[in-house]
Order: C-alpha cells, then structure tokens, then sequence
C-alpha cells in the first residue's frame, strides 16, 4: 500500500470543518488537476517555455491545499525556473513525470474523501 500523499488539515481549517466547503475545494482541483497535467504535457512536448512556466506557476497552491508535500512545490518551482531560461527540457520532462504521479495519487484518494464526505 503507498503511502498517502494528501493532507487535509489545512484544507479543513481553512474551510472551518465545512464539509460543502471542502468538497467543493475539492471538486476544483479534482476537475482541474486533470486539465493541468495535459496542458503541462503539450507544453512539455512542444517546448512551449511561456506554457510550461505559467502552468505550473499557477499550479503551485494547489499542492498546499491537498497537503502534498513541499517537495513537490519545489519541483513545479524548478520546472518554471528552468522554462523561464529556456533550458533543461529532460529535466523538467523528469520533475513532471514525479508531479504528475503525485497527482495522480492525490487524485485518487480524495475521490475517496469525497466518498466519505457525501456520506455524512
């Protein structure tokens, strides 16, 4: 069994133990995580610098919400980084395979959350 990659005690002190609330932050980056990954992977593919750069930018709170360790706010941080100097597309194409696994992973298990959440 993996280890769990999200924690949702930020996410529940924020919304103040609502669980609507929390189901619909986690709606959000349940609808858009799968949308990021396929942008960052066109962009990846097409060498698209300003793309790789202001998508995963913009992707960095979300690993904070879901509690997905900083590890992987620094690797997203690297990937724009690099696509803003125009370098180092093996790197950032291995930096996003490890985010987009993650992803994945968080994914999965706050579709069970949700489960939970509906549940009471």
């Amino acid at each position: 069994m993996k280890e769990k990659c999200t924690d949702l005690d930020f996410l529940r002190g924020v919304a103040q133990g609502n669980p609507e609330m929390i189901l619909e932050m986690l709606d959000i980056y349940l609808r858009e995580t799968p949308k990021f990954i396929a942008r960052m992977k066109q962009a990846i593919n097409n060498e698209d610098w300003e793309l790789i750069s202001g998508a995963s930018h913009s992707f960095i709170p979300s690993f904070s919400i879901v509690g997905i360790n900083e590890t992987f706010t620094e690797m997203t941080r690297k990937i724009s980084d690099y696509a803003e100097k125009k370098e180092n597309p093996d790197k950032i194409k291995e930096l996003f395979l490890e985010i987009e696994k993650i992803c994945l992973q968080a994914c999965e298990e706050l579709e069970q959350e949700r489960v939970l959440l509906r549940r009471h």
